[in-house]
């Protein structure tokens, strides 16, 4: 008997990825046990809704109150954090990521008494190798094609966006956690410098956060544009989307933005590329396993500096931990390129909508599968 733990019904990224493997795996072996771990369920209307539409789906062996007293032949937990611990039951398979040059001292530990270890990208592999993780394997992320697929049905986004102001503009969208890994300051900086009054372009910044509220972040972008004469526009979105909501945003826009300082896989890339939307994303790191020139713009980089733990809290990061800093001045030059060559974007649109087919959870479930078995 199986036993997935993870933050099933939270709104994070994580939650998104935990619902999707066991959604999915049910239909190859439908006799497991989920649990909820890693805070609390999310209190979101609109998420709940979701999450409640997903436990609907889920096969009736769900027990999460009484798992403990089983003996579990195999135990999968998918968590992030300074907190990854593994469960004393079953055979263990930790089902993780980390997102810098090397993984932190704590998570050496936590990580060797894992039987396997499965991460979502060779990037990931080989930070987890490098810091002798053994028996790592790479489980990578999906897309729910049902869901994101570009629409033109606009109406789930009533309410948050004021469609009228993209009208005849060049649209770039940044969905991002509001950390220093996101690089919103690389996001919104670069912005203001590619463009001028002349240019009809606008920024969408969708944006979660643990630690900070709308007014916080508001503060922190008026910071990054105090410097600059003018200021392009800038949308900010800090609420969380449905999927269906996330599908319009990506929809509307022409490029997404995402020149992070490190990825472990890159899924609102992938959501992105599904939509038919291209991204500017930093060359490096989880996003290489399926981005390249056909399907992406892509931004170099500068020089490398110690991981910084803005957003999400320092403990996470050691010493040993570095980020990678986008060059700047490639950012610029795409976002120069990708306005005044309009064309050249809507022409790999098709590219990116192929692209993403490759990339579905039944072919990640199959993997779990055949992990499993071996």
């Amino acid at each position: 008997m199986i036993l997935f733990e993870g933050p099933i019904y939270n709104s994070t990224g994580y939650g998104s990825v935990v619902r999707n493997i066991i959604y999915h795996y049910k239909n190859i072996n439908p006799e497991f046990y989920v649990e909820h771990i890693v805070g609390h369920p999310s209190e979101d209307e609109k998420i709940k809704s979701e999450v409640n539409n997903f436990r609907k789906h889920l096969p009736k062996t769900e027990m999460s109150k009484i798992t403990h007293h089983i003996k579990f032949d195999l135990c999968t937990r998918y968590r992030a954090g300074i907190g990854f611990h593994l469960p004393h039951r079953g055979k263990k398979i930790g089902m993780t990521m980390f997102e810098t040059d090397h993984l932190p001292l704590s998570w050496v530990k936590a990580s060797s008494l894992a039987n396997r270890t499965w991460v979502p990208s060779q990037y990931c592999k080989e930070v987890f190798l490098k810091a002798k993780i053994s028996n790592v394997k790479i489980l990578p992320f999906g897309v729910d094609r049902s869901i994101f697929h570009r629409t033109n049905k606009y109406a789930p986004i009533q309410g948050l966006l004021d469609l009228n102001e993209l009208k005849n503009k060049v649209v770039y969208l940044a969905v991002l956690d509001f950390v220093h890994r996101k690089a919103p300051d690389v996001i919104v900086k670069g912005f203001c410098q590619a463009f001028n009054k002349r240019d009809k372009v606008i920024l969408i910044l969708k944006t979660t956060s643990p630690l900070f509220n709308k007014d916080q972040i508001l503060k922190y972008i008026r910071q990054y544009v105090s410097s600059f004469n003018y200021v392009p526009p800038i949308i900010l979105i800090h609420s969380k989307l449905t999927s269906e909501q996330l599908r319009v945003l990506y929809s509307l826009a022409d490029v997404h933005l995402q020149p992070s300082r490190n990825e472990g896989f890159g899924l609102t890339v992938l959501e992105a590329m599904a939509c038919g939307t291209p991204s500017i994303v930093t060359k490096f790191s989880g996003v290489l396993d399926f981005c390249d020139e056909d399907t992406t713009y892509f931004v170099g980089i500068s020089g490398w500096k110690k991981a910084d733990g803005f957003g999400i809290g320092p403990r996470i990061y050691d010493e040993t931990c570095k980020f990678m800093e986008p060059n700047m001045n490639d950012y610029i030059d795409q976002l120069k390129f990708t306005c005044r060559n309009i064309q050249d974007v809507k022409g790999i649109v098709n590219n990116c909508i192929e692209r993403s087919k490759e990339w579905s959870w039944n072919k990640t479930v199959s993997l779990v599968n055949k992990y499993i078995n071996e």
